[in-house]
């Protein structure tokens, strides 16, 4: 039986749009489209391209490449954040998702995943994943 998974989605972003422009697509249909940037290169996103674990996918360079999401509310009472990651390296940490006042995704040069989130009393609590990943493997990575 095929699962709707768009009716309670936010925002999802395949990252293989491989294009001449810096948009990054929401699938979801809510119209949260983000923006590549590339502080020190082209921020095109066929400029990026890479093959991914589900087609295509974005290579983002661990210094200054990021995507940027405008209007996006952060009044959810539960969420879940998942991502396809593949490691070039483990010496420093790597932002992977970051809503800057409510929770973290990211590699700590710990060689573990990390979740941080923020609550009102105790302010930011960190969570450790138990997997030491290797370079060069594809992991889904999240939280719920």
């Amino acid at each position: 039986m095929p699962v709707d998974l768009t009716a309670d989605c936010l925002a999802q972003w395949k990252m293989n749009d491989n294009t001449a422009n810096t948009v990054v697509i929401d699938y979801s249909g809510n119209g949260h489209n983000g923006t590549f940037t590339d502080a020190t290169g082209n921020p095109f996103t066929n400029q990026h391209d890479a093959v991914g674990k589900i087609n295509g996918a974005l290579d983002f360079d661990g210094a200054d490449d990021f995507i940027v999401v405008h209007g996006m509310t952060e009044t959810y009472s539960a969420i879940s954040v998942f991502g396809w990651i593949n490691l070039d390296d483990k010496t420093s940490n790597h932002q992977i998702v970051n809503s800057f006042t409510r929770f973290q995704l990211r590699f700590n040069s710990t060689s573990r995943f990390r979740v941080v989130f923020y609550d009102n009393e105790s302010g930011w609590q960190p969570r450790d994943g138990t997997t030491d990943p290797d370079t060069g493997v594809w992991y889904l990575v999240g939280f719920t």
